[in-house]
């Protein structure tokens, strides 16, 4: 596609587009008018279109074309250059463009039968519209911070991430609660240390060779905050950032950032004050002074951008004028002794909730997602529900405050608003293992054993062995598998027993499992590909499934069959014994 893009005032309206596209643009073109802040917001949208690229291995043209807006000719001259140069559908990236400019160019693009997409900051969504119709359509690919940097020609000079301090989590959590840290902080100040706390100082290196890091209150304070709006949901986030907006300028200035988060291509600061901020001043000057800092930190943005202020002080240093002024500007104020209202702030401010993650049926990557989200401070519930888990199972679950993710769980009731599914059976196939969506919804990268338990989860032994692990770890992770699934002893000697009667048909092998748990017999008869186990609960077919797909489709629409890329099965405990029969039969002559 060619995409054309026109400069505004605000690229942060136009980047969201660019970023979705980025994978489809052969050809990208960037129109500007000649005044000089658009040819600098031009040079750096050219600057940062390249630099993703780079980072995307993506290799699109891009070319510039500078008009004079009130110049007739200079519109047909560029209409005429235009046509020479696209070979692709046309698709106009346009926000905020002068009247004039957007109608002549709308009349080139439709008349050419391309489409002109307008990007919509406040719901991050889209509209597609060609010459006969108007589509909606929501932003799927979000950018992360340094995406959005990338774009805006920013560098980052340094940021923190989850994984950079996640030995140090339990520490900070245990010492970075209000009540608890002012008691260290007036001990730190005295150059004491309280015994209760002496071994959480010592891991995070506050107190080293009996030395005290007189900054380490507000420290802990800002790492506390981070693991707590970790929990939001968000699409990345960021703690100490600090960013060079111009990477020109001979005389570089940093801008930095306690926490820096982004949702839906918004950005959201969090500046983090902890104790007394009158030092030798005035408080209105204080409080001045704050929210003309967080203001101008704000303008690198663009207008959507929010921060929200968290200052834990008895002193009430803002005034009434000051909080209405700091309001109209995208700045809030959370002050208070403690944070038990600071999460009422937080939705009303930034209108994100906090994750819960509802497991489903459990297995190897059901414990290790487990592991995870409790490792990385996550909202988890878990009923250790069995294979074919419902939602139904956590209809108690339905607080608003929360932004619901419901893993490998069979939608047997209608899911709340503020719900989102993972799992990659039945439809989703084609998508990443559960794990692996988690792991991007934390930012988080796996490790080689999570990878393994990913290629099990999603293509059993031979995608672990097409990975190259070693026969001692496919061996660990099917026997964890096994265990995890609640594969008891008596079920490992009943699957060797089931094996002493195989019947063969169409060169299928067909088992009555005499255990409940068929993992126990498919791992016992790999290498075989195409085959059968059933008993009078349940049946599972292993291989070939494309035709089973089509012949039991109205089973998986009504919630009584699933499937996966080798394998397709029917609900336990749904169908009569004799019913099973007939579908083995059935699927037995589609095959």
């Amino acid at each position: 596609m060619t995409l054309i893009t026109v400069i505004s005032r605000h690229l942060s309206h136009l980047t969201p587009i660019i970023f979705e596209f980025k994978k489809k643009v052969d050809t990208h073109i960037i129109i500007t008018d000649e005044d000089k802040e658009y040819k600098e917001k031009t040079e750096e949208l050219y600057n940062g279109i390249k630099r993703l690229n780079k980072k995307y291995n993506l290799k699109p043209k891009i070319k510039i074309f500078v008009i004079d807006e009130d110049d007739k000719s200079d519109f047909n001259k560029l209409f005429l250059k235009l046509k020479k140069i696209i070979k692709s559908k046309i698709y106009l990236n346009i926000n905020e463009a002068d009247t004039t400019f957007t109608i002549l160019i709308s009349a080139f693009v439709f008349k050419n039968k391309g489409k002109i997409i307008s990007y919509d900051k406040n719901d991050n969504t889209y509209n597609l519209i060609s010459q006969d119709k108007i589509q909606n359509h929501i932003i799927k690919n979000n950018m992360k911070i340094d995406d959005y940097m990338i774009l805006l020609d920013y560098k980052i000079e340094t940021k923190t991430i989850a994984t950079d301090i996640i030995d140090r989590k339990e520490d900070i959590l245990k010492i970075g609660k209000p009540k608890i840290l002012k008691k260290i902080k007036n001990l730190l100040i005295r150059n004491a240390i309280h015994s209760k706390y002496e071994k959480e100082l010592k891991n995070l290196k506050i107190v080293k060779n009996n030395k005290i890091n007189n900054s380490a209150a507000g420290n802990i304070f800002e790492e506390y905050l981070f693991w707590e709006f970790y929990q939001y949901d968000i699409d990345d986030i960021a703690l100490n950032i600090r960013i060079i907006s111009d990477i020109k300028s001979k005389t570089l200035i940093t801008n930095e950032f306690d926490i820096l988060m982004i949702k839906d291509n918004h950005i959201f600061v969090v500046e983090a004050k902890f104790g007394s901020l009158i030092y030798n001043s005035t408080k209105a000057k204080v409080s001045n002074d704050i929210i003309y800092k967080a203001d101008s930190l704000l303008s690198l943005f663009g207008e959507d951008s929010k921060t929200l202020v968290v200052n834990i002080t008895k002193e009430n240093i803002f005034s009434h004028n000051a909080l209405v002024r700091a309001k109209s500007l995208n700045i809030d104020i959370y002050q208070n002794t403690s944070l038990d209202s600071l999460y009422k702030k937080v939705q009303e401010h930034f209108n994100i909730k906090k994750r819960a993650f509802l497991l489903g049926g459990m297995d190897l990557e059901m414990a290790e997602i487990e592991n995870i989200l409790k490792k990385y401070n996550q909202i988890v519930f878990n009923k250790n529900l069995n294979w074919g888990a419902k939602l139904s199972s956590y209809k108690n679950q339905r607080k608003k405050d929360y932004h619901f993710y419901g893993i490998e769980l069979i939608e047997d009731i209608q899911p709340p608003k503020n719900y989102t599914k993972i799992d990659h059976h039945n439809e989703f196939y084609k998508k990443p293992s559960s794990i692996e969506q988690i792991a991007k919804l934390l930012n988080i990268k796996l490790n080689r054993y999570q990878k393994l338990v990913a290629l099990n989860d999603k293509g059993y032994i031979p995608a672990m062995e097409k990975f190259g692990a070693t026969k001692e770890e496919i061996e660990s992770i099917r026997q964890k598998d096994r265990f995890y699934q609640g594969v008891t002893k008596e079920d490992e000697k009943l699957a060797k027993e089931s094996l002493k009667n195989i019947e063969i048909i169409n060169n299928i092998k067909i088992i009555y499992a005499l255990c409940d748990k068929f993992s126990a017999i498919s791992d016992r008869i790999y290498p075989t590909k195409d085959y059968i186990i059933y008993n009078d609960k349940k049946i599972i077919f292993y291989g070939n499934i494309k035709p089973l797909i089509k012949i039991f489709n109205n089973l998986i629409k009504e919630n009584k069959a699933y499937y996966g890329k080798n394998f397709f099965g029917i609900v336990e405990n749904v169908f009569t014994k004799e019913e099973i029969k007939k579908i083995k039969q059935k699927g037995l002559q589609a095959l």
